[in-house]
């Protein structure tokens, strides 16, 4: 049995209304985006509970094999193809327990947002897009991150989340090629997907940051 460590929970510090679910990429931990929501400022955040789950370790092929933290194995580089899809769906029903246990404590299913850097971006495409999810999220932050295989997404229906794209230009690990092919893929399935770009590699920039928290203004109204 698949094995995550226990999430890093910020509680909100009024009346309960919002839910971040917050996903980091490959090799990194919950500790990457925990550490940067105190530098966010939006208007609610006061409003806003943020999850920040740990994937599970694992051996990651494309790393010789290390153990580490990882929300689905890698096989290569050569095709975008190339992952665990069985491990994908696994972490993606793993966010999905977040999900459900947000809603069935009375938050709103329209004040849930998916967040993921990377890696933990795939997640939450997937999670919020394939159909696991008896409703819809708000919302979709995706960070230099893709989506290796559009055709497990389900077109857009009536009530289908906010996505917003953010990627560096410079970026070699996920080149923006791949991010830009998944926002036209998704656009084809009648998802009306943001996107923006910056002058950075695989990382994450102060005005970048800035649009995060504008993003999140937005979002949380």
């Amino acid at each position: 049995m698949t094995h995550y460590p226990s999430p890093l929970i910020i509680q909100p510090q009024a009346e309960h209304k919002y839910t971040v679910i917050w996903l980091h990429g490959l090799g990194a931990n919950a500790n990457d985006f925990f550490n940067l929501a105190p530098r966010l400022k939006f208007k609610n955040k006061p409003h806003t509970k943020f999850i920040f789950p740990n994937a599970s370790e694992q051996k990651v092929s494309i790393n010789g094999f290390a153990i580490m933290p990882s929300w689905y194995d890698i096989y290569n580089l050569d095709n975008t193809k190339n992952i665990n899809l069985e491990d994908l769906k696994n972490s993606s029903l793993y966010v999905k327990g977040f999900i459900d246990k947000e809603v069935s404590s009375a938050t709103n299913e329209d004040h849930i947002i998916l967040a993921g850097f990377s890696q933990g971006g795939v997640v939450a495409l997937h999670t919020a897009l394939s159909g696991v999810l008896a409703h819809s999220v708000k919302s979709v932050l995706a960070l230099s991150t893709y989506h290796p295989d559009v055709d497990l997404l389900k077109p857009s229906t009536a009530k289908t989340p906010s996505i917003c794209f953010m990627h560096g230009t410079q970026d070699t690990i996920i080149p923006i090629k791949l991010a830009k092919e998944t926002c036209v893929k998704i656009e084809q399935l009648n998802y009306k997907p943001q996107f923006t770009s910056y002058p950075m590699a695989h990382e994450v920039c102060l005005e970048q940051i800035k649009d995060i928290n504008t993003f999140f203004s937005m979002q949380c109204n």
